[in-house]
């Protein structure tokens, strides 16, 4: 393990435990979408996937990671590409990152990183969410969808979306 994994596991270990309860997908309103970026920044899958959450009435925020210097996507209320630069030398996100975090509540967080990911794992750790589901048995997720090595992100979207639309929740 290097010392961004131990920094990691030393602040989420110390996060205060949260209150959650399972939600009724048809009254979350804001959901924070977290992915791996394709290295042309494109990502015709996630606008897919955001325009299919749109289409059933929820604003979405989609945040995606790519380890390059120079991300030449345009930083949006609803849309950015982090990387590199958006993290200090120890792998935590910088303030600005954290305070957006801090001051945007969500309904829920969907992580779609099919492999765990640093700097998504930080940014599931600081996002102010009452509902969090994602692949990676990591402890920050209300939720784990199981899925292959082989899975892609639009598999993991495919199965949240039946989970979240057949399972009942208690209000």
């Amino acid at each position: 393990m290097n010392i961004k994994q131990t920094i990691f596991n030393y602040l989420a270990a110390r996060r205060p435990m949260r209150e959650v309860t399972y939600p009724n997908f048809k009254k979350v309103g804001t959901i924070l979408l977290l992915y791996e970026s394709e290295w042309m920044e494109r990502n015709p899958e996630i606008r897919a996937m955001v325009a299919q959450l749109h289409d059933m009435d929820k604003q979405v925020i989609a945040w995606g990671y790519l380890k390059k210097d120079k991300i030449q996507s345009p930083i949006l209320p609803d849309s950015r590409i982090l990387g590199p630069k958006d993290y200090t030398l120890l792998g935590k996100p910088k303030d600005e990152v954290l305070q957006y975090l801090e001051h945007h509540p969500v309904d829920m967080l969907i992580d779609l990183s099919t492999s765990p990911l640093l700097p998504l794992q930080y940014i599931a750790l600081y996002a102010q969410a009452r509902f969090k589901i994602g692949a990676h048995t990591s402890g920050l997720y209300d939720m784990v969808v199981q899925a292959s090595a082989s899975a892609t992100a639009d598999y993991l979207f495919q199965q949240v979306l039946h989970y979240l639309t057949t399972i009942k929740s208690a209000d």
